[in-house]
Protein backbone atom coordinates (compact mmCIF):
# COMPACT_ATOMS: atom_id res chain seq x y z
CA UNK A 1 0.00 0.00 0.00
CA UNK A 2 1.18 3.53 -0.69
CA UNK A 3 0.21 6.74 1.04
CA UNK A 4 2.02 8.83 -1.60
CA UNK A 5 -0.03 11.52 -3.28
CA UNK A 6 -0.28 11.40 -7.06
CA UNK A 7 -0.38 14.42 -9.36
CA UNK A 8 -0.19 15.02 -13.08
CA UNK A 9 3.03 16.53 -14.39
CA UNK A 10 2.91 19.96 -15.97
CA UNK A 11 5.40 18.67 -18.57
CA UNK A 12 2.77 16.77 -20.53
CA UNK A 13 -0.16 17.41 -22.84
CA UNK A 14 -3.17 15.11 -22.49
CA UNK A 15 -6.48 14.59 -24.24
CA UNK A 16 -9.34 12.15 -23.68
CA UNK A 17 -10.52 10.42 -26.85
CA UNK A 18 -13.24 7.75 -26.91
CA UNK A 19 -12.70 6.55 -23.34
CA UNK A 20 -8.92 6.55 -23.62
CA UNK A 21 -6.40 9.20 -22.67
CA UNK A 22 -3.51 10.11 -24.94
CA UNK A 23 -0.56 11.79 -23.22
CA UNK A 24 2.45 13.43 -24.85
CA UNK A 25 5.53 13.82 -22.62
CA UNK A 26 6.80 17.15 -23.94
CA UNK A 27 10.51 16.78 -23.11
CA UNK A 28 10.92 13.41 -24.82
CA UNK A 29 7.97 13.39 -27.25
CA UNK A 30 7.01 10.00 -25.80
CA UNK A 31 3.37 9.16 -26.45
CA UNK A 32 1.26 7.18 -23.97
CA UNK A 33 -2.20 5.77 -24.62
CA UNK A 34 -4.16 4.84 -21.51
CA UNK A 35 -7.06 2.39 -21.47
CA UNK A 36 -10.21 3.01 -19.39
CA UNK A 37 -8.58 2.02 -16.09
CA UNK A 38 -5.41 4.00 -16.80
CA UNK A 39 -7.54 6.97 -17.86
CA UNK A 40 -9.46 6.78 -14.59
CA UNK A 41 -6.19 6.74 -12.63
CA UNK A 42 -5.09 9.79 -14.64
CA UNK A 43 -8.34 11.59 -13.75
CA UNK A 44 -7.92 10.76 -10.06
CA UNK A 45 -4.29 11.96 -9.98
CA UNK A 46 -5.20 15.42 -8.71
CA UNK A 47 -2.37 15.90 -6.22
CA UNK A 48 -4.74 15.44 -3.28
CA UNK A 49 -5.46 11.74 -3.75
CA UNK A 50 -3.14 8.96 -2.60
CA UNK A 51 -2.24 5.80 -4.47
CA UNK A 52 -4.23 3.85 -1.84
CA UNK A 53 -7.33 5.97 -2.45
CA UNK A 54 -6.97 5.54 -6.21
CA UNK A 55 -6.67 1.76 -5.78
CA UNK A 56 -9.87 1.69 -3.70
CA UNK A 57 -11.73 3.60 -6.42
CA UNK A 58 -10.44 1.22 -9.10
CA UNK A 59 -11.53 -1.73 -6.95
CA UNK A 60 -15.02 -0.25 -6.56
CA UNK A 61 -15.58 1.10 -10.07
CA UNK A 62 -14.08 -1.75 -12.10
CA UNK A 63 -14.87 -4.66 -9.76
CA UNK A 64 -11.23 -5.65 -9.50
CA UNK A 65 -10.14 -7.55 -6.40
CA UNK A 66 -8.71 -5.12 -3.84
CA UNK A 67 -5.18 -6.62 -3.66
CA UNK A 68 -4.95 -6.70 -7.46
CA UNK A 69 -6.18 -3.11 -7.76
CA UNK A 70 -3.64 -1.98 -5.13
CA UNK A 71 -0.69 -3.65 -6.82
CA UNK A 72 -1.71 -2.64 -10.34
CA UNK A 73 -2.37 0.99 -9.36
CA UNK A 74 0.99 1.28 -7.59
CA UNK A 75 2.90 -0.27 -10.52
CA UNK A 76 1.06 1.93 -13.04
CA UNK A 77 1.70 5.13 -11.07
CA UNK A 78 5.37 4.29 -10.48
CA UNK A 79 5.87 3.47 -14.17
CA UNK A 80 4.36 6.80 -15.30
CA UNK A 81 6.25 8.68 -12.57
CA UNK A 82 9.51 7.20 -13.88
CA UNK A 83 8.59 8.66 -17.29
CA UNK A 84 7.82 12.11 -15.87
CA UNK A 85 4.11 11.83 -16.63
CA UNK A 86 2.90 11.55 -13.03
CA UNK A 87 4.42 12.98 -9.87
CA UNK A 88 4.57 11.28 -6.47
CA UNK A 89 4.64 13.38 -3.31
CA UNK A 90 4.78 12.74 0.43
CA UNK A 91 2.30 15.59 1.01
CA UNK A 92 -0.76 16.76 -0.89
CA UNK A 93 -0.28 19.36 -3.57
CA UNK A 94 -1.70 22.75 -2.63
CA UNK A 95 -4.86 23.08 -4.80
CA UNK A 96 -4.10 26.78 -5.30
CA UNK A 97 -0.76 25.92 -6.90
CA UNK A 98 -1.90 23.81 -9.82
CA UNK A 99 -3.47 25.25 -12.90
CA UNK A 100 -5.32 23.70 -15.78
CA UNK A 101 -5.73 20.41 -13.93
CA UNK A 102 -2.00 19.84 -13.73
CA UNK A 103 -0.35 19.18 -10.39
CA UNK A 104 3.10 20.13 -9.25
CA UNK A 105 4.35 18.03 -6.37
CA UNK A 106 5.61 20.00 -3.42
CA UNK A 107 7.72 17.11 -2.10
CA UNK A 108 8.46 14.97 -5.16
CA UNK A 109 10.05 11.59 -4.67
Amino acid sequence: MSSSYVGRSGAVAARAIDGQTVILQLATSALFTLNRVGSRIWELADGRTTVDQIARRIHEEFEVEAPVAALDALEFVERLAAQGVLLLSDAPVNPDRHSGGEANATNPR
